[in-house]
């Protein structure tokens, strides 16, 4: 136990917290919890945390949770040119700054150029035709439907041999993200009509049945007219289970500790009271550029934020401890 502690410590960057907490509502116990380190999108949150407020059931979660280490990768000059291959590129591939490989194939006109970056400490890549996905247009181009956009991007990922076997492939769980320009009259400060330049297929990933978010969980193909492909964005690390387990935290004792100011809340700054709608354990991915050694459980929260005089302001999200910081053997 006491060298799974230190290897915790070592190959992941995770806060490490002690906190008195009452979970059960009983006496007051030190909780030392793990976290990793998810970042806030806002910077303007609420000075001190608003009040939780439970709106939904909370979710049922064993007394100890798995997390997975995550599988190294060689990103090299072979790694790099089967996506080179993949794609159909004619550029070389070349090494570049912030530990990526980077091509660029510029073809004939500027809109057949395409790029490939490809990134080491991942293998995460993004792969897209640079100046296609926001270019103007006057009219609405024919785009797939979303059927057809979901059996599109099966086609190729299978063919490619892109597919991860964890992927979520049902279409009643799959996004569909459609980027729209917006035609507005400067005269009349109107918007005279949406027009959806593409379509993008997102497929979730989830881990014995838990979901996982975060920057690092990333598989989406974006389709243009006719259905051609304007860009895949790939960041999907291979993990194990670990041998050991961790003793979990309780949902209601990981809302005591968002109240408590422990974990990230993106919330209003005028936010006092927050209702939650949703809460839901999730394992965190780390973006890209990255190196993660190790995928831990937390807890992701959403809700609606209310203002001292009663106001809904919007939603929050919020992520929380989900695991203590022992090791339990099987």
């Amino acid at each position: 136990m006491k060298q799974l502690r230190a290897f915790l410590g070592m190959v992941m960057m995770i806060l490490i917290g002690v906190l008195s907490i009452d979970p059960a509502g009983q006496a007051q116990n030190m909780l030392d919890y793990l976290f990793p380190k998810i970042p806030a999108y806002r910077t303007d949150g609420p000075l001190t945390p608003p009040k939780f407020v439970i709106k939904v059931p909370l979710p049922i979660v064993p007394v100890n949770l798995n997390f997975y280490q995550v599988q190294p990768i060689a990103v090299n000059e072979a790694y790099v040119q089967r996506l080179v291959a993949a794609f159909d590129l004619k550029a070389a591939a070349r090494p570049s700054r912030g530990e990526k490989w980077e091509v660029v194939e510029v073809g004939e006109e500027p809109l057949q150029q395409r790029s490939l970056t490809v990134y080491e400490a991942s293998g995460g890549f993004s792969y897209m035709f640079d100046n296609l996905l926001f270019v103007p247009t006057d009219r609405q181009p024919k785009l797939p439907s979303e059927k057809e956009a979901y059996d599109l991007a099966i086609r190729f990922l299978m063919e490619k041999r892109l597919l991860p076997a964890d992927a979520v492939r049902d279409i009643k769980q799959v996004h569909f993200s459609k980027p729209t320009l917006i035609e507005r009259s400067a005269k009349d400060e109107k918007n005279l009509r949406d027009i959806v330049t593409s379509i993008e297929v997102r497929f979730p990933r989830a881990l014995y049945g838990y979901r996982v978010r975060g920057p690092g969980s990333k598989l989406y193909v974006a389709f243009g007219e006719g259905g051609r492909i304007f860009g895949v964005t790939y960041v999907w690390r291979n993990v194990k289970k670990a041998a050991q387990t961790l003793p979990s935290i309780q949902p209601a004792g990981a809302i005591q500790l968002l109240q408590q100011g422990v974990g990230v809340l993106d919330a209003y700054p005028d936010c006092v009271r927050a209702e939650v709608t949703r809460m839901e354990l999730v394992y965190w991915m780390e973006g890209p550029k990255t190196v993660q050694r190790v995928s831990l459980p937390v807890y992701r929260v959403e809700g609606q934020c209310v203002s001292a005089d009663g106001k809904i302001l919007g939603d929050f999200q919020a992520y929380a401890p989900a695991v203590m910081n022992a090791p339990f053997g099987r």
